[in-house]
């Protein structure tokens, strides 16, 4: 249970630094920021 958590949170923080890396427009980021939070009321 607690490697599935640590590697949940793995995929996480990768796809975060995927849109970090591959967006150099701070509007793009905070899009896909504030897309994730829709994501995670709905």
């Amino acid at each position: 249970f607690l490697l599935a958590l640590n590697a949940g949170y793995s995929v996480m923080d990768i796809l975060y630094l995927k849109i970090i890396v591959f967006s150099s427009q701070g509007d793009y980021i905070e899009e896909h920021i504030n897309g994730f939070m829709i994501l995670d009321e709905k």
